[in-house]
């Protein structure tokens, strides 16, 4: 049996979209990572080491960074700007590993809020890698990815401008 953290989000503003990753298991730390554009055209990443704000650019906030120990950790994107998001989480303690399995063994999970409702839910893959490439969003869509890689060099973490590229990259 896998004992999952889920947390609680209060209602949202029209417009504004909160992204909460819960896990459980004995993997000590997964990070969120929201990649987008900002509105002058340049791509921002919202992680443990930027954590965004929510009344300047990039609009879009990392709440809380939960380090050696079990989530949950959420990501809102209070103005949501032209272009594409994608939503990531990254197994720290795999590192780029493509044959990494702590990720898949996490129990993971990804919800999706916008106003008063959930809007979409997603549970980490039985896949070997330790990145997790969970959606996009643009305007109201959300383009499911749900796929892990082992964090390969051509695709960093960091990778903003590849989502800024396209989708999947």
């Amino acid at each position: 049996t896998t004992t999952v953290a889920a947390g609680l989000t209060p209602p949202l503003p029209a417009g504004q979209t909160r992204i909460v990753l819960s896990w459980g298991g004995t993997l000590p730390e997964l990070d969120s990572h929201l990649l987008g554009p900002d509105p002058f055209g340049a791509p921002f990443h919202v992680y443990y080491g930027d954590r965004g704000d929510s009344v300047i650019s990039p609009f879009a906030l990392l709440h809380n960074d939960v380090g050696n120990s079990q989530g949950p950790e959420a990501v809102t994107i209070y103005q949501q700007q032209t272009g594409v998001y994608e939503f990531r989480v990254h197994d720290w303690v795999g590192g780029a590993d493509p044959a990494d399995s702590l990720l898949r063994a996490s129990g993971a999970r990804v919800d999706v809020y916008q106003g008063n409702q959930q809007v979409q839910s997603f549970t980490v893959p039985n896949q070997l890698g330790t990145l997790w490439k969970v959606l996009q969003l643009s305007g109201g869509t959300i383009t499911v990815l749900n796929a892990i890689t082992g964090d390969p060099p051509e695709t960093p973490i960091g990778g903003a401008a590849a989502v800024a590229a396209g989708p999947g990259v």
